[in-house]
């Protein structure tokens, strides 16, 4: 929910206009912020979208796993610009 309220706070800031799609949202990202954190932003979202809609042939994800992409989403608000709003804890 953090990435997704930043992704939210990040487009109003730069253009109001923009859709809240998800998958629109992240692939205009690499125009406005490069490569690599559209990448970083686009890996982290599907990751924890799969982790919380995993199917019951698959092995959830592992712990450790689910710490590190939360990190990431931490250093993606930091990436976003996003305020104090929207923190991982």
């Amino acid at each position: 929910m953090a990435l997704d309220q930043a992704l939210d706070l990040y487009w109003r800031r730069i253009t109001p206009s923009m859709t809240r799609v998800g998958k629109h949202r992240i692939l205009c990202l690499e125009w406005y912020e490069g490569p690599e954190t559209a990448r970083r932003c686009r890996t982290t979202w599907s990751a924890l979208s799969a982790a919380c809609h995993y199917r019951t042939s698959e092995l959830p994800p592992a712990p450790a796993e689910i710490r590190t992409r939360l990190l990431e989403v931490t250093a993606l608000l930091a990436a976003l610009g996003a305020t104090g709003e929207s923190t991982v804890r």
